[in-house]
């Protein structure tokens, strides 16, 4: 499981994500978790096992559904059980789309053309939340979640340890890390700063731990990025430069 299909981004086979953002309308809004499988299978590895890092989201599919085989439940009750309960992430589900989840922002997707219209991404998401994103939640959830995580109170010692330690490293910035899901930034041999972010369309979020100042920066944006503009990373750089937070 760590290796196989560990969440460290070295096991090398392919990703589904760029083909499933190429569809022009349809989405992947039907789909549940084994039906991903159809996305991944046919790619052609990026890398041998244990090659080259490099970001995707395949693995955590593939987690997701050992997870699930492992404890007979699915990936959604397992983590509200074992994660949004024990961390106190009431405001947390993976409920369906067309539930109508409450307080729930609508993610709006930029014009693909100058001049276009922004459009929902009512068609661009899946219905419901995968192991690899899409959770409903809110900023103070995800600061639970860092709480949670730092103080062990999900994970054993040994667990936690080896969540917060290098497995790969980012092969355009020696500083930047990654252990089991989560990207760490080193400074003299030390974590000074663990967190992660991500998009889908219509969605940008980040989540920031800085660990000299025991502050945590969560910004959730309901539009999705262009480029390398990271709406959120780039508010939260604006917090932690007011804030006076360095690494």
């Amino acid at each position: 499981m760590r290796f196989s299909v560990s969440l460290r981004r070295r096991v090398g086979d392919g990703d589904f994500v760029e083909r499933v953002r190429s569809w022009e309308a349809g989405g992947i809004g039907g789909l549940w978790i084994a039906d991903h499988l159809g996305f991944v299978d046919p790619f052609v590895p990026l890398a041998a096992p244990g090659g080259a890092m490099r970001y995707g989201n395949a693995n955590y599919i593939l987690a997701g559904l050992v997870c699930e085989h492992v404890t007979g439940a699915t990936f959604a009750d397992v983590v509200a059980e074992h994660v949004f309960d024990l961390a106190g992430m009431h405001a947390s589900t993976f409920a369906a789309l067309d539930s109508d989840p409450a307080d729930l922002a609508v993610g709006y997707s930029r014009p693909t053309t100058p001049g276009g219209p922004w459009r929902s991404n009512i068609y661009s998401v899946p219905a419901v939340g995968l192991p690899d994103g899409g959770m409903i939640t809110t900023a103070n959830d995800l600061t639970h979640f860092v709480d949670a995580v730092r103080t062990g109170r999900l994970l054993s010692p040994a667990s936690t340890t080896a969540m917060l330690s290098s497995h790969a490293t980012d092969p355009t910035d020696p500083d930047q890390h990654y252990g089991y899901g989560i990207w760490m930034t080193f400074v003299d041999g030390r974590v000074v700063r663990f967190g992660h972010g991500g998009s889908d369309p219509g969605i940008n979020a980040t989540v920031r731990h800085y660990v000299d100042h025991g502050a945590t920066i969560v910004v959730l944006a309901n539009v999705d990025q262009e480029g390398s503009d990271m709406a959120a990373a780039d508010v939260a750089d604006l917090v932690v430069t007011e804030l006076g937070l360095h690494v």
